[in-house]
């Protein structure tokens, strides 16, 4: 499984939730990305992109025969659609899903103090509407498909996450709505490590 972390997620702050994937029966790939954490360069989203395929076709190609899953959660998950919609993935889990950028840039920059009024003016980059593209690369997606969501997320609300799982091109999808979760505890709960045991169990039994 490689699973690309969320905003603010490092190797060593996150050790914990890895260890909770662990429990799921899958081997786990995680890193930080280009100038967080332990990664040296610049933080650039279309890099970052870049370098989830790159990892993807490295960690594919030293496990042959072997089925790899993509898991992102919050702004891991714009590098899981990226990664899903370029190559055949065994599966694909979503947590606190972006559905895009010009929907999520008022609600995060509110979240962060910005005035609403102010926040709902910002327009986003271009480069930002490309890698926040989800609904559309979820579109040129067919692998199984498990998303998770927070019903008291206000960061990145249910709502973006449901309009991904209805774009999705799978045949193979559930969504797990979680009662009470805030954003940032929605990979980490006990239904959430569940779901997912579940999920990459129903692959393995696939291979």
């Amino acid at each position: 499984m490689l699973f690309f972390n969320g905003n603010g997620m490092t190797i060593d702050r996150s050790d914990p939730f890895y260890r909770q994937l662990v429990q799921t029966g899958a081997e786990i790939f995680v890193y930080d990305y280009r100038g967080i954490g332990f990664s040296a360069g610049s933080p650039d989203m279309m890099t970052f992109r870049q370098d989830a395929l790159r990892l993807y076709d490295a960690l594919a190609a030293s496990n042959p025969g072997r089925p790899v899953i993509v898991y992102g959660f919050s702004m891991g998950t714009a590098m899981a659609t990226y990664v899903a919609s370029q190559r055949k993935v065994a599966g694909l889990i979503l947590a606190g899903t972006i559905a895009s950028a010009a929907e999520e840039l008022p609600v995060y920059t509110h979240a962060q103090g910005l005035p609403a009024e102010a926040a709902a003016a910002l327009v986003p980059a271009p480069d930002a509407i490309e890698a926040f593209n989800e609904v559309g690369n979820i579109a040129r997606s067919t692998a199984p498909l498990l998303m998770l969501h927070g019903e008291a997320d206000t960061l990145v609300p249910i709502t973006q996450g449901r309009e991904v799982f209805a774009a999705s091109a799978s045949t193979q999808k559930k969504f797990v709505s979680l009662p009470g979760v805030a954003h940032n505890q929605t990979p980490g709960t006990a239904q959430s490590i569940a779901a997912v045991a579940e999920f990459f169990a129903g692959i393995r039994a696939t291979r």
